[in-house]
Parts: structure tokens; sequence; C-alpha cells
């Protein structure tokens, strides 16, 4: 089973426990339904997310010094700093140590502390860069900063690694599914024959690690008339006030703007952008949409999926 394949794989990548996996799903093949396909794509970008997030979490701290060291470097490319740019930058640094005093009388969230924290260490070291006067103080200053990046940067890299091959580990082992998500998707984004003759759909391709496939549509003159890209989430990642605003009275529109609709169909989240103007505005884009994309055969397959992930299905 896949989930199997992945935990093994990822049990041999050392110093980083396995993330664990939700039930077993069938194997990828000709007889794998859309709506496993589809969990399964779930299942494996949320491992690859919580891996991420944990790597995220594990350099923090080392990649937000590195970053004020950097930004300290990066103000040695501009003029000194004046009299008043210095009073000013050190009197905002002053109202950042005042901030954070009340953050912590106050109970504020750890977030709210270490970013504060966070932006008077930027502060402090880009004074310090921009105060330096003549080439030779610059230069030392760079001397002295320059070897702390590489020191951080290779500290960041061996704590990643393990993290890292667990990533490329879930990936391999959802690659062969690839194909088989492009090919589930592919039916679903049509030729508007009506709207353009002659129309084709063009380079329709899925990735299950990314849970997220694309596609764009032109004219018989092979000009770009719209494209899609469609992200394949959990639909506990729709907000409420989304539901409040529905294309058709069905699917929750997350954004929408003259030129572009962000809208959920089930399980997928599509943006579909329009190139041409004949279909741009917001009531067009919201009629072109179906034209384009069968929302409804994709909010199908999704309550198939929302079956299986639930274990109401036997694969």
């Amino acid at each position: 089973m896949r989930s199997l394949l992945i935990g093994l794989l990822m049990m041999i990548v050392s110093g980083v426990p396995a993330v664990a996996s939700g039930g077993e799903t069938s194997d990828s093949g000709g007889g794998d339904s859309g709506g496993a396909l589809v969990a399964r794509t779930i299942q494996t970008y949320e491992q690859v997310e919580e891996v991420r997030a944990r790597m995220y979490e594990a350099v923090g701290d080392l990649s937000s010094e590195k970053r004020a060291y950097e930004l300290a470097l990066y103000e040695l490319k501009n003029e000194p700093k004046t009299a008043k740019q210095v009073h000013e930058l050190a009197k905002e640094i002053q109202q950042q140590g005042e901030t954070l005093q009340r953050y912590k009388s106050q109970g504020a969230s750890a977030d709210s502390i270490a970013y504060c924290k966070k932006r008077i260490r930027d502060l402090t070291l880009i004074l310090r860069a921009g105060k330096l006067q003549t080439p030779q103080e610059r230069e030392r200053f760079r001397a002295q900063v320059e070897p702390k990046v590489e020191e951080l940067a290779a500290r960041i890299r061996e704590i990643e690694s393990p993290y890292q091959a667990k990533m490329k580990a879930i990936q391999a082992a959802a690659d062969e599914d690839n194909q088989a998500l492009t090919e589930l998707i592919r039916p679903y984004l049509k030729a508007p024959e009506s709207t353009y003759p002659g129309s084709k759909v063009q380079h329709v391709n899925a990735t299950v690690h990314m849970a997220f496939g694309s596609g764009n549509w032109n004219d018989r003159s092979d000009r770009q008339v719209a494209w899609a890209h469609i992200r394949i989430r959990s639909q506990d990642e729709i907000q409420d006030y989304h539901r409040k605003n529905l294309l058709d009275g069905k699917y929750p529109i997350q954004s929408l703007s003259d030129g572009s609709i962000w809208v959920w169909a089930g399980n997928f989240l599509i943006t579909f952008v329009a190139d041409d103007e004949t279909i741009t505005g917001e009531e067009n884009i919201q009629d072109a949409i179906h034209q384009f994309i069968d929302l409804e055969s994709l909010a199908a397959i999704s309550e198939e999926t929302e079956q299986v992930a639930a274990g109401e299905m036997i694969e």
C-alpha cells in the first residue's frame, strides 16, 4: 500500500521522526477511482507540507539571524546614512523595544514577540552598517559579517538535509501517480467551441506531491485566451466567508476580479484567468469559466473523495 511505502521510505531518513499517515489507500493503477486518487493526492501533499513546516520551524531562528546579516550586507551597497537617517532608525529601534516590553507585559502571542525581536535585530544591524562612513570601515564590517552568513547557511543546510530527504522520499513514492492525475483532470478542461471555434486545450499536467495541475487554452490562431491552475486540497480549507459568495449557488468563490476568479469545486481550488478581453469583467468571467472547465464533474469526484477519506469506500 502507498501509505506503507511512504512510511518505510520516510523511516530510512535518520534524525527526523516519520510523519503519521492516515488509513491505507489502494495502489495506483488502471482500476484506481478518481476519488481514491484525489484522496491520496491530498494525503501526500499534507505529508509533504507537514515535513516542510517542521523544517522551517527547525531552522527558523537561524534563518532569521542569517537574514539580518544579509540585510546589513545589502545596506553596505547604499550610501552611508545621514545623521537624520541614523536618528530616525535609532528612534524606530527604541519604539520597537518599547513595543516588545508592552507585548511581554500584556501576554501577547509568542509569534508577536518573536517578530518584534527579529525586527529589532534587523534594524540594529542595518544601523550598524549604515553608520559606517569610510570605505575602510565598511570593508572591515563586511569581512566580519560575510563569514557569519556562510556559517549560518551551512548550519541551515545541515539541519534541513534530513527533512529534504524525507520530502524527496514522499515525492518519489507519489511520482508514479502524476500521469494518472493529469489524465484525471484533462477531460474536465474543455475546448470552448461556441466562443472560440477551433480552440484547443494545451499543456495539461499535474503533480501529486504538489497537489497541483494546470492547463491553458489557445484559439485557432494559437493565441492564448485563458489559463487555469488547479490546486487539490482538503475542503476544510474553504473558509466560511467564501461559502457566503457562491458561483451558481454551488461553488464557493475565494476571489473575483475583472480578469480572474478563484473558485472551489469540491476539493479543487481553481484559478481561472482570462487573457482575452471578450471574457473579462466580473460577470463575464463567471459565465466563461463554465465554457472552459467542467466544475460539476470535478465536484462529483470530490464527493467520492470525501467518502474515501472517511473510509466509507473500499478500493
